[in-house]
């Protein structure tokens, strides 16, 4: 009938999400109350089992998403938690951790707790109630004077009593109460409400950083050398459109550039995150920016006091700051009309998450720019294989990279460990470059990054390590039993006798950590003041602030340590740096080893290019031909890019192939072993039975290695085997792995053991 006027159907249904570990949204109907109020991304109560947990809303429909579930089973919400918007979430954050939770196989629960508030916007008070069964207790009668009084206690209040107040009660009620709860006669619930600490606050976590001033003059624009992408950039910016790309500046040309690119994103009403991978250089950076620019900018980072966190994350989410500056949890800050994402030294293997989900910092951010119709710019002066094949793959230019060269070119000498005699660590060339670092009054660093487990059999004579001839990668060396095991087939051999290249019988074990080449450098220079800058040694990053404080001073001359070295803010003066055992790294049973070595002789290069003068580097090594050395010598890196990525296709190695790790850990051995071995026998019927439903070819795309047992036992004594997925394209595994994962997470039998996933491993050992 014409002049009808059509009313929208109410949404009655809504999508809840737990933030636990939970694979899955629940289904919930909304009170009528409720209709015109309730938004996705408030905060809710909802009846779970005999008890109600807070979670968010993630989507609301006329219909309940699943058509097989029946109506009358679907119970309503009671209540919502949202008093203000400064703890919504943002629904942008919702899709990206949906996306996470599939492109992780990843409990769907977890994925949204990352986004979630760092404080909650409400309080939880825990209160014992009684149950019927509890009730059929005191009419039987029979029970001790304790038991009676706290039962009838809690009879008398249907809402229950907080234990400090039954304690008033009855004395010893902690004893009793935990039997009781046991036995189910008393059960523990929860009750929510409404933060009373919930306030619009705008707090900096650095002093100063929010205020605005003026723009300190720069350089003309016309002087600067803008990347050839800066104009297709602008034109991204101006149209609100996705946009990647990647610079490998460093120094002053990246500060100019940094600032260059905030400054054109602010000028079009946009805000600007910057990622970091430590929180001594987000630190450093938001300073630097705060002195450079008139914008209002916070640094964020999991280091902050919770109540600084949480003041902080509602004043972004406020809009109260232009500019975020942070580590790998600031991926996740609800910052609003974001413009441009710039994540700096993406290379580094901190920006793997090492906890479930293991989401990496790089991949999060892409999806979140793109969801977001943002820019994203990748920055590394020496990029990782991923970056440079995605770039290379997906850009029309095949010469996206123009790979930096060091303002002052260091010198770089290469000493074969054949003219170093046996049983000596230090060439007579590496001693002359740190008594003339000494001599001139600057530092000397000596850089080894050997892991506390890690070791192999290498040949003293050719410098090769026996390798699995099934993976390529070198064998680990076990001590109980005496073998070499491969860590990705799980492949033994025996311990050879002679070298399988060159049958020479000069094998060592490739094993020298920092704390003794420190002992050896304290006796070579005695008068020198030595430290040490390794986890064992260092532990938090106030400890390595202070370790590069007294290198800058000149309290301490010589320092070596691990790749911590290349961590937060640079080291000066540098004048020498000392590599005694360059080709330690290539000896680990890992694929990344070169690509690995490749990044920390780059950064140690860096690091000498830093200051008035060029410094000077040696290196000692078994294998000087090698393209890793070679590259970083003649400073072509072509010639490692090209020779790697030639060795990972032909391999089949990531980045032109996905792992997927899977691990299994428990207390029990016997348990662990046997969960393993259960969890293939499924995944591989599982990955028939889809490929016989489908077109895919899952059984033949698909490698299944393992169950691999861990090299070492844990602390704690926890055994760990791990099973690896190898596929060019995991859009057809990942389903199977996912199911897999809940049918052994659902299992009784295993409920003692710990079952994880790790899409893209950094490392596979």
């Amino acid at each position: 009938m014409s002049g009808t006027i059509h009313f929208p159907m109410p949404l009655t249904f809504a999508e809840i999400i737990f933030p636990q570990r939970l694979t899955q949204s629940f289904t919930y109907r909304i009170p009528a109350s409720w209709h015109n109020t309730l938004n996705v991304g408030h905060w809710v109560l909802a009846p779970f089992g005999r008890t109600v947990r807070p979670g968010f809303v993630v989507a609301m429909s006329q219909n309940p998403s699943d058509a097989t579930f029946s109506v009358d089973k679907i119970r309503d919400l009671e209540g919502c938690l949202t008093s203000t918007p400064d703890c919504d979430i943002d629904p942008i954050l919702i899709a990206l951790a949906e996306w996470m939770a599939n492109y992780y196989v990843a409990p769907l629960g977890l994925c949204f707790k990352l986004i979630q508030p760092p404080r909650l916007p409400f309080q939880a008070t825990s209160r014992l109630r009684i149950t019927p069964l509890g009730q059929q207790a005191i009419e039987r009668g029979r029970l001790s004077v304790l038991r009676k009084n706290i039962l009838d206690a809690l009879n008398k209040r249907p809402k229950g009593l907080t234990l400090p107040t039954i304690k008033k009660l009855v004395p010893a009620a902690s004893r009793i109460v935990i039997q009781l709860k046991h036995q189910k006669w008393v059960e523990e619930v929860r009750t929510y409400t409404v933060s009373s600490t919930l306030k619009k606050t705008s707090h900096s976590a650095i002093k100063g950083l929010n205020s605005v001033g003026k723009n300190r003059p720069l350089q003309k624009a016309e002087s600067f050398p803008f990347p050839r992408w800066w104009k297709d950039f602008q034109v991204k910016l101006s149209q609100k459109s996705f946009g990647e790309y990647f610079t490998d500046t460093f120094g002053t040309h990246l500060s100019r550039l940094l600032l260059e690119l905030i400054r054109e994103t602010l000028e079009q009403k946009q805000n600007v995150l910057v990622i970091f991978p430590d929180m001594a250089q987000a630190t450093f950076w938001a300073n630097f920016l705060s002195e450079n620019l008139g914008a209002s900018i916070c640094i964020f980072h999991s280091g902050l006091p919770e109540t600084t966190q949480m003041k902080e994350w509602q004043a972004i989410r406020n809009g109260n700051y232009q500019i975020v500056v942070g580590t790998r949890s600031s991926v996740f800050v609800p910052l609003p009309f974001l413009g441009l994402i710039f994540l700096s030294k993406e290379d580094d293997s901190s920006y793997k998450e090492e906890q479930a989900p293991h989401y990496h910092t790089r991949e999060v951010a892409r999806e979140r720019a793109r969801l977001s119709h943002t820019i994203f710019l990748l920055h590394s002066p020496h990029p990782s294989l991923e970056a440079l094949h995605h770039f290379t793959k997906t850009t029309k230019t095949k010469n996206e990279f123009f790979f930096s060269t060091p303002e002052k070119t260091p010198t770089i000498q290469v000493v074969d460990h054949l003219q170093i005699p046996y049983g000596t660590t230090l060439s007579d060339q590496m001693r002359q470059g740190i008594e003339q670092a000494l001599y001139s009054g600057g530092g000397a660093v000596i850089f080894h990054n050997r892991k506390g487990f890690s070791s192999s059999v290498i040949c003293r004579d050719c410098g090769m390590s026996s390798q699995c001839e099934n993976c390529r990668v070198p064998y680990k060396l076990l001590t109980t039993p005496p073998i070499m095991r491969c860590p990705y087939c799980a492949k033994s051999e025996s311990i050879p006798l002679v070298c399988p290249t060159c049958s020479s019988s000069h094998l060592e074990p490739g094993s020298f950590g920092t704390e003794r080449l420190e002992q050896e450098l304290r006796r070579e220079f005695p008068e020198a003041k030595v430290g040490r800058m390794d986890r064992n040694y260092v532990r938090t990053e106030s400890a390595a602030q202070n370790l590069r404080d007294q290198f800058k001073k000149g309290i301490l001359q010589i320092l070596v340590g691990t790749e911590m070295l290349f961590h937060g803010i640079p080291l000066t003066p540098v004048r020498f740096i000392g590599i005694p055992f360059a080709d330690t790294g290539l000896h680990l049973p890992d694929f990344r080893s070169a690509e690995r070595l490749y990044h920390h002789l780059q950064s140690a290069i860096n690091l000498v290019s830093i200051g008035a003068e060029p410094g000077h580097i040696v290196l000692q090594t078994r294998l000087p031909v090698h393209h890793v050395i070679q590259a970083v010598t003649q400073q072509q890196p072509f010639l490692f890019y090209e020779q790697e990525l030639a060795f990972r296709q032909a391999v089949g190695y990531p980045p032109f192939v996905h792992f997927i790790q899977a691990t299994i850990s428990g207390k029990d051995q016997s348990l662990v072993q046997e969960a393993s071995q259960q969890w293939v026998q499924v995944l591989a019927s599982q990955m028939a039975e889809l490929s016989s439903h489908t077109s895919s070819h899952l059984t033949t795309e698909t490698s299944i290695l393992g169950p691999i047992p861990s090299q070492t036992f844990k602390h704690r004594q926890v055994f760990r085997e791990t099973i690896l997925c190898k596929a060019s394209d995991m859009s057809y595994s990942k389903p199977a792995i996912r199911r897999t994962y809940e049918i052994m997470a659902r299992n009784k039998l295993f409920k003692e053991v710990l079952f994880g996933i790790n899409v893209d491993p950094v490392e596979v050992l």
